[in-house]
């Protein structure tokens, strides 16, 4: 969470690489919506609506490629095209905070106690900003909404059982976490108090 950053290995990609706003917004969309193949059609819609047409969906295709690929980087194959579809390449090793997140959030619903706990602290490590804070495209919005809620529970599930485990110092900092994001929450001040 925060700004989108591509890493291969250790190595980031600088912002420069990015050879167009668009072919940045298709990786970042493709990067977080990973699970999915996703049609001509669909893509033409969301990020050449001002001038739709194939060719130039083939055309940001390859600059996003082009742009995951700067000099002395390997020839690597982020995304792949086939039957009409355009997704992420599966086959190659990905880590995606949010996915992580939501992992670690699906983990936290099905277990108890100080598992539970933990699973819900590595909701909350991944979370150092927002949900491509640099972002203000409208496929975003709803996603950080989302991810919003999803850390607003996150938190109050962990200061609701730090202060039932008798832990108050984490209590108070989950619950003065949520009284900053939304300072008439009258559960964050019985929390605090």
């Amino acid at each position: 969470l925060g700004p989108l950053e591509v890493y291969q290995g250790q190595r980031r990609l600088p912002n420069n690489a990015w050879r167009t706003q668009r072919a940045r917004h298709l990786v970042a969309y493709l990067a977080t919506h990973w699970q999915e193949a996703h049609s001509e059609e669909s893509l033409i819609q969301r990020f050449l609506s001002d001038a739709p047409s194939p060719v130039r969906l083939q055309q940001l295709l390859e600059v996003a490629r082009a742009s995951l690929r700067p000099p002395g980087w390997p020839e690597v194959n982020y995304l792949l095209w086939e039957a009409g579809t355009l997704r992420f390449n599966l086959q190659l090793p990905r880590w995606v905070d949010v996915e992580q997140m939501e992992q670690s959030l699906a983990l936290a619903r099905q277990s108890q106690g100080e598992q539970a706990a933990d699973s819900y602290r590595r909701v909350l490590a991944v979370a150092s900003g927002e949900f491509l804070e640099d972002f203000e495209a409208e496929w975003v919005l709803p996603a950080r909404a989302r991810v919003r809620e999803q850390l607003w529970a996150s938190r109050l599930w962990l200061a609701r059982w730090s202060l039932e485990s008798g832990r108050p110092a984490e209590a108070l900092e989950h619950a003065q976490w949520l009284l900053e994001a939304d300072p008439a929450s009258e559960e964050g001040w019985v929390l605090a108090m």
